[in-house]
């Protein structure tokens, strides 16, 4: 009987190492940091043309994108990325005429959408069936819509210098800029261009560059007196704009804010009082409590979240005088910092990143 007892109490001790064990490997598991992952679209300047390079964070290696059947585009910027990855929309030119363009990831069946000369600023929407564009005619602006399978447009607003769409993350709603009551103000419209509400109303200040969380719960933007002014601030709002609140209070301009996938922080770029440049910031939506990233001279900007919200990419100009540019890398709290390309690998244009999965 002894004997067996202690049989059975070494038993009982074998399977709570084992279960310790277990534990342990699995806490160490979840916490190992993940590397960068995915692809990197780039919008790089060759030559004379401004085209997408991809960088594979497994091969570290940049491609130009080759498209399966268009060889004469030769600009290409503004990339919107549907929510599935599957599709992505950008501004094309062929000589002097810029519009709309669609394609299929990778890259395949590229065509034209949109009927316009000076159609720009493409938002595509969650699913990629339709993309939001912004047209211009004699200095003034109205918002589009086109099918990307029909290529049926649709008039969404007047001309009324309307721009800055934003899908709402069910592609329900889209949120815009319009300077329809005089300063530019925040609304609110379904897709179909119906159901138009006015979500902000600043006196003397404009609002301008809406983003939806990816939740759908909130709206963050920026304001502003004027451009370049020193007054540009970081605001928060739910959905339906109601509890605006202010969540920078700085001496010169805070740079259009940016969602982690996540929807738990937002990223953005501030000029810095005490010196020539700019430095990325944080803020959590939590904890709301803004941190800074990066601390060092020059100019950081153009920041893009990774898809898991654990990295974050942006471009890098310690030199201010556009010589020295690289494309850096960082985790979400500013460590582990190094550059991915720079030199001779890397002329960008400086119109910003997509990272993609």
């Amino acid at each position: 009987m002894r004997i067996m007892r202690i049989r059975r109490h070494w038993r009982w001790v074998f399977t709570l190492l084992l279960i310790a064990l277990v534990v342990i490997v699995w806490v160490v598991i979840i916490n190992r940091p993940t590397e960068p992952m995915g692809r990197l679209l780039i919008e790089r300047q060759d030559s004379d043309d401004n085209l997408i390079y991809v960088f594979d964070f497994i091969t570290q290696k940049l491609a130009k994108i080759q498209f399966n059947n268009v060889t004469d585009i030769r600009i290409i910027y503004q990339l919107s990325l549907s929510k599935d990855g599957n599709r992505i929309a950008f501004i094309g030119s062929k000589g002097n005429q810029y519009g709309i363009y669609v394609a299929d990831v990778p890259f395949n069946d590229v065509r034209l959408v949109s009927s316009g000369t000076r159609d720009t600023q493409p938002q595509i929407s969650p699913d990629g069936s339709t993309v939001v564009f912004m047209r211009s005619i004699n200095y003034f602006s109205a918002l589009f819509s086109v099918g990307v399978d029909t290529e049926v447009e649709r008039q969404l607003t007047e001309y009324t210098n309307d721009l800055e769409a934003d899908w709402s993350p069910d592609g329900k709603r889209i949120v815009f800029t319009t300077s329809r009551d005089g300063f530019q103000e925040l609304y609110s419209m379904a897709a179909d261009g119906s159901d138009q509400q006015r979500l902000t109303n600043n006196e003397l200040q404009n609002d301008l560059r809406a983003q939806y969380s990816p939740d759908g719960k909130w709206i963050a933007y920026m304001t502003n007196y004027s451009v370049g002014d020193g007054t540009g601030e970081i605001w928060l709002m739910d959905a339906d704009g109601q509890n605006q609140r202010q969540l920078t209070h700085d001496q010169l301009d805070d740079r259009e804010p940016i969602w982690s996938p996540d929807s738990r922080q937002i990223v953005f770029t501030k000029a810095q009082p005490d010196r020539k440049g700019t430095d990325i910031f944080v803020y959590d939506v939590g904890s709301e409590h803004i941190r800074q990233l990066t601390d060092t001279d020059g100019y950081e900007f153009q920041p893009v979240w990774s898809p898991n919200s654990d990295w974050i990419a942006f471009e890098s100009n310690p030199s201010g005088d556009g010589q020295q540019l690289t494309i850096d890398v960082m985790r979400a709290d500013g460590t582990d910092r190094h550059p991915l390309l720079g030199g001779t690998d890397l002329i960008p244009v400086g119109r910003g990143f997509t990272w993609t999965s």
